[in-house]
C-alpha cells in the first residue's frame, strides 16, 4: 500500500513537472544541472520499474533527490525533488521523519510553488497514517486548513481533523456516516 502511494505521487510530479522539462537555464546562468536531471530521471525510472520498493535503491534515490534539491535550490525542480525524497522517505523504515523534514522544506523554502499546499497537507497525513500521532497530525492539518482555507484538500483535511478528534471508535464513524447519508435523501 506505501509503495502504491510512492507510484501515485511519482506520477503527479512527473506530470507537474512537465513545463519544467525543457529548462536549461537558472535565472541568467546557464544550467549545469543537465546530468543531475538526466540522472535523476534513471533512477526514478528505476525505482518504479520494481513491483515493490527496494530498500537500498529507496535509500539511494532518496538521497539523489534530496542532494539535488539541496544542492540546487534555486532549479525549478528543486520542489518536486524534494517531494519525491519525502515519497521515497515514507517508505523506508525508520526515515518518516526525514519524509516530514522534506516536506516541511518545500512548503517553507517554496512557499509559492504549487506544491507547498500539497507538501503541507502530506505533513499531517504523515504524521496519521506513518507515526499514528494524532496531535501533530491535527496540528499539521489545522495550519494547512487555516493557510490554504480554499485548496481541494481543504475539506479532506477538516475530515481527518474531525475524525483524529473522535472519540468513537471506527464501527460507530461509520454508522454515523451512513445515518448522515441517509438524513441527506
Amino acid at each position: 500500500m506505501k509503495y502504491i502511494s510512492y507510484l501515485i505521487f511519482s506520477v503527479l510530479f512527473l506530470s507537474a513537472c512537465q513545463d519544467n522539462a525543457e529548462v536549461v537555464t537558472v535565472g541568467n546562468k546557464p544550467d549545469t544541472s543537465v546530468v543531475w536531471l538526466e540522472k535523476l530521471d534513471s533512477i526514478d525510472r528505476d525505482l518504479l520499474a520494481d513491483e515493490t520498493m527496494n530498500t537500498e535503491k529507496g535509500w539511494k534515490a532518496f538521497t539523489a533527490f534530496r542532494k539535488f534539491a539541496r544542492e540546487n535550490p534555486d532549479h525549478p525542480l528543486a520542489p518536486v525533488y524534494h517531494m519525491k525524497a519525502a515519497s521515497i522517505a515514507r517508505n523506508i523504515p525508520g526515515k518518516t521523519l526525514m519524509a516530514i523534514e522534506e516536506y516541511m522544506t518545500v512548503y517553507k523554502e517554496y512557499p509559492t510553488d504549487s506544491l507547498a499546499p500539497q507538501a503541507q497537507f502530506l505533513v499531517g497525513f504523515t504524521f496519521d497514517q506513518n507515526l499514528n500521532d494524532a496531535e501533530r497530525a491535527i496540528k499539521a492539518y489545522t495550519l494547512f486548513i487555516n493557510n490554504y482555507p480554499d485548496h481541494p484538500l481543504a475539506n479532506q483535511a477538516t475530515d481527518l481533523v474531525s475524525i483524529l478528534k473522535s472519540s468513537e471508535t471506527d464501527l460507530e464513524q461509520v454508522k454515523e456516516w451512513e445515518n448522515q447519508a441517509k438524513a441527506k435523501k
